[in-house]
């Protein structure tokens, strides 16, 4: 079964939440597929190292109203960077879920 449909096979069990665990990669927020986000834009100004390119990416897209399935078919990166750049924008306060 290719890793996708595992993923798909792991989140219909789980209610549509992903439970995944990756060896080195510590867990996130669970945030699902159909998930919306605000965006803080006031704190881009306090920020202690500049945003990379696909976080700059999930920021445009949340602003505009995408759900968390809709930014990853966009940007075209691995769904696990772009999980990590979600995950770090939550941390630091510029992402919060609806």
């Amino acid at each position: 079964m290719p890793w996708t449909a595992s993923l798909r096979a792991r989140c219909a069990q789980s209610g549509g939440r992903p439970t995944v665990a990756v060896e080195g990669i510590r867990a996130g927020p669970n945030v699902s597929p159909g998930s919306r986000f605000t965006v803080h834009r006031e704190r881009l100004a306090s920020l202690d190292r500049p945003l990379a390119k696909t976080e700059e990416a999930v920021l445009e897209l949340a602003t505009a109203g995408f759900t968390v399935r809709r930014i990853l078919d966009v940007i075209p990166e691995d769904d696990l960077q772009i999980h990590g750049a979600i995950t770090s924008l939550l941390e630091r306060g510029l992402l919060s879920e609806v």
